[in-house]
């Protein structure tokens, strides 16, 4: 301790004095060339804002000009004009009418719109635009047309200005109805009676009422009916703050209508032209499910509820008019609307345009995305934002899904991201979906040539949401919902606010249910409906108005600056040339802006200021305190911020204190964990950092690397970037991390056209280790952008359902309605039995304030830190503690077989000769032995680059004493053999071959029957070389190497299996968990390593073939009991692992390689083998595994099943313990009136029984460590029912003798208290009596709380008194009562 403050001393000092130095420093190095690159950038910033700015206002004041006059179909901007027209005799003929206009004089140019129905018109001049209006309006009858009324046109016209006119009217009303408020309140009149404002609310707030009004009046008169009358009915009841929130809400409105418009002006020439075509479907209504009218219609209903009851118990219509508001749901409409009003001006800002406002609200609650296939994949194939926009719908909580003719053809392994890729039309498959209960927003980019009533529009317009796309000339379907002009860009910005539209609904409910609770309290408890005196009008649901409208406004905001994701171009960089692949990335570098080499300067400064040692400090408390405030993120703090309101509004400030200090303890140790967790977590990160070698030699972090940027390669390198090579020399490279390939792979430097991944020779690739040779190379790609980065990227986590986090969040949404009946019944009893009504409601507040769980979330935090630190003293490092409760029901793992269960180095498994018999290799083995002869060199040569093959064929064969080596050629990938010429003793010169067979066999007797030999090796997944030999003189010439050959045999070749391996299997067979193998051998093969791994020998055995014929329900059922997947190929890992977890196993994924990386990331938990795992299996890995041991992974699943008993035994503390605090509260109350315990002995009870005994039982394992796969099921039931009861008859036992001995109503209630805590300690320490920290943790808290109660002041401040000799015998007894009860056979554990 007094360590860690000289270190905390020492770096504040340091700070203080070396601080500015080192600034003034900076500045000198920084500010010089800064400063002109400010200038720069600011100057040209600000007079392209300053171009763009004065286009937008001109823009917007033609909208509002337009608005202003009086209310016309036609559209006018500047020269332009649309004028609607309908038909009105059988022929009408568009086309041959603006033909005719374009033929008169004041006008430049004329099309017929078909999709908008309007004659475009381009005027020569603005004044014209009446006379030609007039004269168009004597002709148009000609050709079987008439004008359209405004609000007649279907679809309706963008520019219609209608929006604009119903904000701005309501907005004036707004501010009449203030300036009513204002006058009336200063002239001293009389305020409109509540009941009217009920009224007006009610018809105002509830949705049903609001449909009626429109389908009677229509929406733009019945808008404006319910904005004028609400105006009215506030400014005449003195409600100016009410006025003034509702007229921010107007001002948006009406900005988002403006926004809306001004785009359609600014992108009419685009969208609006005579060589595109325009579409003017109107689709059907469609109505969804909108979260927040569904509170509505309950607050409504509760609401109304309440007044009756209130007329009749206090038969006064004010009041009851007052509950009725109390209620009000005002506070969701508010987040609501400003949520989607915001929004929606963003999406105009970024060019893309909402036809009907309205629409939006389906946002909240779409949960399935259909995108069609050519919205994805066009003439040049796919989109590069393609994988962003299926991120964003991930994100979003929504399965995605793609229709389309030919979709796994064109989209290739991209498809394979989806949640299924369906077969059935458009139409149909969005039908069924719908049928199914599913709310889908459907994708589009109409083709070319579309008529209206073709698949692709049907299949939009069938989406309760359509977002058609506007881009690449596509079509202009005008009834589309959401009409996106910069292409998928903007489906990714929609899809990004359907989640956060889900967000904000659920916490503007919150809002508005918390408003509507405090608003009752304080009508319960006769204090004014207002919280803060000096503004009487703010009464919490005005108050829940404006934080509803505030934090609308900023979800949108906050979607709005998410910068777009770059996109992913795919780029054939093996098909150019290396001079080729340097132009292109050199004409792709765009020429850095003043404003640019700022930004980087900035930085780059701010970047060295924060790194050094002397900010440290900083670091620490800013690092510290996100994390506390992170904490608070939860869905208990919510309730006990609420309590906290209550707890000032009926009892004491104090009280609210107390209950805000106990969330802050909360808060502050959970914080700290996390924070320690994460510290450690980054010093892993920081000794896993990669180095590069730039050209010239300069070694530098590979993360700064960019493409374009030339580095060099030697012996041992891991390559930093995918790169293409410009110079190599003999370069090998072990891909095995990436393609599972054992054996090096050549390099040379010319292009590969239409090469797969695995065989483009003239690319190197992140991740993979050079093994021999030298080369320089340009990058390509770096980063996620890179093969093995886009790996990692291919699956999006998503949290395992059965994780604990889920579990303790439904196990606390199921104990709150718990705690707030328990003080109902605290406050009705205690009413009954005449108690003034605040003082009943105070009692009620303290039980469901102090009976909130507020330690659950905690509870897993510490247990995962605390079983994380214990494994990573086992050689295995837990980079995301959540995944340990994985680790602890796991169903399955899946090993990837090369490198993970195999040492990924090659050993001689069979010998064959001449006859084809295959034979065990051995010493004496005489192919074995001549193989070993044509290894030149030996291993200990430095000068002798030994390949794969050579260790294996040497290992195996042993010392060779009688044989001279006369001469040699090394094995190289341009040759495909190595040779040795050499003599036994005594003996002539003999030439041993060996190589490919498809090298060697051409120069032997019988060539084609030995390669049919050779390739049914291969079949079974073996690599195959050839053993050949001659004698011959002893010299070594290329050309007469491959001639005259006397055939040997053949060596079969096969992964080391790994030491560990098969106890691993073994063990978590034995564990009840199922090992699966994944591997790209022959069937037969695989299941022969299968078997020898522990397997048994009748395992199902499935192959990639299979797996690719079916869907994702046919994978998930065919891979049910399968253990061992062959022939899989890299990206049919990630299938397997998404098959198996659909099919609801809990799954993890052990690999080592980066096309290992998006299985080990969709896995519920990913293990990397860190010994040998790529970065990209690192990066992804929530495990990892630090040697090569693997037998370490059963002491993981051990600990994860510890972990899972552990949060059990803290939930049943935590939420038995608060059962029995209810319990006998309510039995207390229903004996005495009165709550037995006050506000802050049930805070203390929580901070002695609840926090500390349960942390501290959370970072132990049990006394007993069971082997049965954890869980939170029927069994924690049972548990917290007998807690919660034995509790409850210790501290009732102890408050009846408190009661029948003499004594103070203070003296009883410490009594309980103490009986209560007693026995909850008692029962702490089952199962953890031989935890040192467990039972100190109880013995400190039990003399803690004697200390309390035995110290005055202390123990009155707690409503408490020092007890004697009898009262701590009684207490005494309570406990002894209490464990005798839990001995009772029926609440003992099965």
């Amino acid at each position: 301790m007094l360590g860690g403050l000289f270190a905390v001393t020492k770096a504040g000092m340091t700070l203080a004095l070396a601080g500015p130095v080192l600034l003034t420093r900076q500045a000198k190095q920084v500010l010089g060339p800064l400063a002109g690159e400010l200038l720069a950038g600011a100057t040209g910033t600000a007079a392209e804002a300053t171009r763009t700015g004065s286009r937008t206002a001109v823009r917007a004041a033609r909208v509002v000009r337009n608005a202003a006059g009086p209310r016309t179909a036609v559209w006018r901007a500047g020269r332009r004009l649309h004028v609607p027209l309908r038909p009105a005799g059988d022929h009408p003929d568009g086309s041959a009418f603006a033909a005719e206009l374009a033929g008169h004089p004041d006008v430049a140019g004329a099309y017929w719109d078909g999709g908008l129905g309007s004659a475009v018109l381009y005027l020569t001049e603005e004044a014209a635009a009446d006379r030609v209006l007039d004269w168009l309006g004597d002709r148009c009858e000609r050709h079987g047309l008439t004008p359209a009324e405004p609000g007649d046109s279907a679809p309706a016209h963008p520019g219609d200005t209608y929006g604009v006119r119903t904000a701005a009217l309501a907005l004036a009303m707004d501010v009449a109805g203030l300036a009513v408020s204002v006058g009336t309140r200063t002239v001293r009149s009389g305020r409109l009676h509540e009941a009217v404002r009920a009224a007006v609310s009610a018809a105002r707030e509830h949705p049903a009422v609001r449909a009626a009004l429109d389908e009677q009046f229509g929406w733009y008169t019945a808008e404006l009916a319910r904005s004028g009358v609400s105006a009215a009915v506030r400014g005449l009841s003195q409600d100016p703050l009410e006025l003034l929130l509702d007229a921010l809400l107007r001002t948006g409105q009406l900005t988002e209508a403006i926004a809306r418009l001004t785009a359609f002006d600014a992108h009419h020439d685009d969208l609006c032209s005579p060589d595109r075509p325009s579409l003017g479907v109107t689709p059907a209504e469609r109505r969804v499910r909108i979260p927040h009218e569904d509170y509505a219609r309950t607050a409504v209903g509760g609401g109304l509820l309440a007044a009756v009851a209130d007329l009749l118990v206090r038969r006064n219509l004010r009041e009851a008019a007052e509950a009725f508001l109390a209620a009000s749901p005002m506070p969701a409409r508010y987040a609501d609307t400003a949520f989607h009003t915001a929004m929606g001006t963003a999406f105009a800002r970024e060019g893309v345009l909402v036809r009907d406002p309205d629409r939006l609200k389906a946002l909240d609650t779409v949960d399935t995305v259909v995108l069609h296939v050519d919205a994805l994949h066009g003439k040049d194939g796919l989109d590069p934002h393609a994988e962003a926009v299926l991120d964003a719908a991930r994100r979003a909580e929504a399965q995605v899904l793609i229709a389309g003719d030919r979709t796994r053809d064109r989209l290739g392994e991209f498809a394979t991201l989806a949640d299924d890729v369906a077969e059935e039309p458009f139409p149909g498959l969005v039908t069924r979906l719908q049928d199914e209960g599913r709310v889908v927003l459907t994708v589009g980019r109409p083709p070319d040539r579309c008529a209206p009533n073709c698949d692709e529009v049907a299949g939009l317009f069938a989406g309760d949401l359509c977002v058609a796309l506007a881009d690449r000339n596509a079509p202009v379907l005008w009834g589309a919902d959401l009409i996106v002009r910069p292409g998928l860009v903007g489906v990714w910005r929609v899809l990004r606010a359907a989640g956060a539209a889900r967000t904000n609904s659920r916490r503007a409910t919150r809002v508005a249910t918390a408003g509507g609770l405090i608003g009752g309290l304080l009508l319960a408890s006769r204090r004014r409906r207002t919280l803060v005196p000096a503004l009487p009008r703010l009464d919490p649901v005005l108050l829940g108005g404006l934080t509803g409208l505030t934090m609308g406004t900023f979800a949108a905001v906050r979607v709005a600056a998410a910068r777009p994701p770059a996109g992913r171009t795919r780029i054939a960089w093996h098909e150019l040339t290396g001079e080729e692949v340097v132009d292109r990335l050199a004409a792709a570098e765009a020429e850095p802006t003043h404003w640019d080499l700022a930004s980087r300067r900035v930085r780059a400064a701010t970047g060295a200021v924060a790194r050094h040692p002397a900010a440290a400090p900083v670091r620490f408390a800013t690092g510290l305190a996100a994390d506390v405030v992170a904490e608070l993120n939860d869905p208990l703090t919510p309730v006990l911020a609420l309590g906290a309101v209550a707890s000032a509004v009926v009892g004491s400030p104090v009280d609210a204190l107390l209950v805000a200090a106990a969330m802050g303890l909360n808060a502050a140790v959970g914080g700290a964990q996390q924070f320690r967790g994460r510290r450690a977590l980054a010093k892993l990160r920081d000794g896993e950092r990669q180095r590069a070698r730039r050209a010239g030699g300069r070694v530098v972090d590979a993360r700064t690397l960019r493409p374009g940027d030339r580095i060099e390669l030697r012996v041992g390198d891991v390559v930093p970037a995918d790169a293409r090579l410009l110079t190599a020399g003999d370069l090998e490279a072990d891909e095995s991390a990436l393609t599972g390939e054992s054996l090096p792979v050549a390099k040379q430097l010319d292009p590969v056209p239409g090469a797969p991944m695995a065989e483009r020779s003239c690319l190197v690739f992140a991740g993979t280790t050079v093994v021999s040779g030298e080369a320089t190379a340009v990058v390509v790609a770096v980063g996620p952008e890179t093969v093995a980065g886009r790996a990692v990227e291919l699956a999006t986590r998503t949290a395992a359902a059965v994780g604990i986090q889920a579990r303790l969040q439904d196990l606390t949404r199921r104990a709150l309605p718990l705690t707030m009946l328990g003080g109902a019944l605290v406050t009705g009893l205690s009413a009954i039995r005449g108690r003034p009504l605040r003082r009943a409601l105070a009692g009620g507040v303290a039980i469901a304030v102090a009976a909130v769980p507020e330690g659950l979330p905690l509870v897993a935090t510490v247990a995962q830190r605390a079983a994380a630190r214990r494994l990573s003293a086992r050689g295995i490092l837990v980079r995301a503690p959540r995944a340990l409760e994985a680790l602890g029901r796991l169903d399955v793992v899946c090993f990837d077989k090369t490198g993970t269960l195999t040492e990924n180095r090659l050993r001689v498994v069979t010998t064959t000769g001449p006859d084809g018999e295959a034979r065990e290799p051995g010493p004496g083995d005489v192919v074995l032995r001549a193989a070993a002869r044509a290894c030149p060199g030996t291993l200990d040569d430095p000068h002798v680059r030994a390949h794969a093959t050579d260790h294996a064929v040497l290992d195996a064969a042993g010392p060779d004493e009688g044989w001279t080596e006369l001469a040699g050629q090394p094995f190289e990938a341009n040759r495909g053999y190595s040779a040795t010429i050499g003599r036994e003793s005594g003996g002539d010169p003999a030439l041993v071959v060996k190589g490919a067979p498809e090298v060697v066999l051409p120069a032997c007797a019988g060539a084609a029957d030995l390669a049919h030999a050779a390739e049914a090796l291969a079949d079974k997944g073996l690599r195959v070389l050839a053993v050949a030999s001659r004698t011959t003189s002893p010299s070594l010439d290329d050309e007469e190497v491959l001639a005259d050959l006397e055939f040997l045999g053949f060596l079969g070749l096969a992964d080391t299996l790994r030491p560990t391996a098969e106890p691993l299997v073994t063990g978590l067979r034995e564990a009840g968990v199922a090992p699966v193998m994944l591997t790209g051998d022959h069937p037969n093969t695989a299941r022969a390593i299968a078997t020898s791994l522990g397997w048994p020998s009748d395992a199902p055995v499935v192959t990639g073939d299979e797996l690719a014929a079916l869907d994702r329900a046919g994978r998930a059922k065919l891979l049910a009991g399968a253990g061992v997947i062959a022939r899989v190929a890299p990206e049919q890992k990630l299938q397997v692992v998404e098959a198996l977890r659909e099919a609801g196993g809990v799954t993890a994924m052990v690999g080592d390689g980066a096309n290992d990386a998006a299985a080990i990331r969709a896995a519920d938990v990913g293990i990397g083998v860190r010994a040998r795992a790529s970065t990209a299996a690192r990066t992804a890995a929530d495990v990892a595994l630090t040697d090569e041991d693997l037998t370490v992974l059963l002491e993981a699943v051990a600990e994860g099943r510890a972990l899972w008993r552990s949060v059990s035994d803290a939930v049943v503390i935590l939420v038995g313990g608060n059962a029995g605090e209810i319990g006998f509260s309510v039995l207390g109350t229903l004996l005495s009136g009165d709550s037995p315990l006050g506000t802050r002995q049930l805070l203390l009870v929580n901070l002695l029984t609840d926090l500390f005994p349960a942390m501290a039982v959370a970072v132990t394992r049990p006394d007993d460590d069971g082997s049965a796969p954890g869980g939170l099921g029927r069994g924690l039931n049972r548990e917290i029912t007998s807690r919660g009861v034995t509790t409850g008859v210790g501290a009732t036992t102890a408050w009846l003798i408190g009661r029948f001995t003499p004594g103070t109503v203070r003296r009883t209630s410490t009594m309980a208290l103490c009986g209560l805590v007693g026995t909850q300690l008692a029962q702490t320490l089952r199962g953890r009596s031989r935890s040192p920290l467990v039972v100190g943790t109880a013995v400190g808290s039990a003399l803690a709380l004697a200390a309390i109660v035995q110290t005055p002041g202390v123990s009155q401040f707690f409503g408490c008194t020092p007890l004697g000799p009898l009262a701590w015998a009684g207490v005494g007894a309570g406990v002894a009562t209490g464990a005798l009860t839990s001995q009772l056979p029926l609440l003992r554990k099965p």
